[in-house]
């Protein structure tokens, strides 16, 4: 196991503990999703949209979000943690939900369906190579289809944003925990949608979250494939 793959597990280890206590734990810190729910708002046609990708979904936050703008038929939500997804379960008994547990670039490497929504909210900076994850989101997009996502850029601006990758010591349950933050350039970002013949509709910086003394800000990005 290589250093990068260490992280990803422990990032893993990490927030299947996280995973009962994670709703109470983030209500009212985590602003991400109601600048989420802004942007679907704004699309036109959402009765357009009969299927939802959301990776990384975690206990279903973005899902929750997405499911008051829209009515899809079919939603997939896949995450690394067993435990995340079992509390989702418990939040969803919709049909046509499935839960798949895996890490995103395996989820986008061994499966080839296209959906008119994908979401990955707070994810893509646990993934090690950020930027490499998005290389085939658009075979992944319907026509038409709409991609949603945040990611954490490098910020020389910003003290705790400034490097390629950090990672950061979490004290829980008397146990001592570790997870790692990968972070990618905001213009290789674009340059790899745009290589696909994607949209960029919008990019802006978001406050995210609260780590430490430090807001940390996502890059919210909006994607089309016309």
């Amino acid at each position: 196991m290589n250093l990068q793959e260490s992280h990803v597990q422990n990032n893993q280890v990490y927030y299947e503990a996280l995973a009962a206590g994670y709703d109470d734990a983030t209500r009212g810190r985590y602003l991400v999703n109601d600048l989420v729910a802004a942007r679907l708002a704004e699309q036109p046609s959402p009765e357009n949209i009969r299927s939802v990708l959301d990776l990384g979904a975690g206990t279903g936050l973005t899902i929750e979000t997405v499911l008051q703008y829209v009515q899809p038929t079919s939603v997939v939500a896949v995450d690394f943690s067993a435990h995340m997804l079992e509390a989702l379960k418990a939040k969803f008994p919709i049909p046509g939900l499935q839960t798949v547990q895996s890490d995103i670039d395996a989820f986008l490497v061994q499966n080839h369906a296209q959906f008119d929504l994908i979401t990955a909210i707070g994810c893509l900076d646990l993934v090690p190579d950020p930027v490499k994850s998005l290389s085939t989101i658009g075979s992944h997009m319907a026509s038409g289809g709409l991609f949603i996502c945040t990611y954490e850029p490098q910020l020389a601006s910003a003290a705790d944003q400034a490097a390629a990758s950090t990672t950061y010591p979490r004290e829980r349950d008397g146990e001592t925990w570790e997870f790692t933050v990968f972070r990618a350039d905001r213009e290789q970002v674009r340059q790899v949608l745009e290589a696909q013949q994607l949209s960029v509709v919008s990019s802006e910086l978001i406050p995210a979250y609260p780590r430490g003394e430090h807001m940390i800000q996502y890059d919210l990005l909006v994607v089309c494939k016309p």
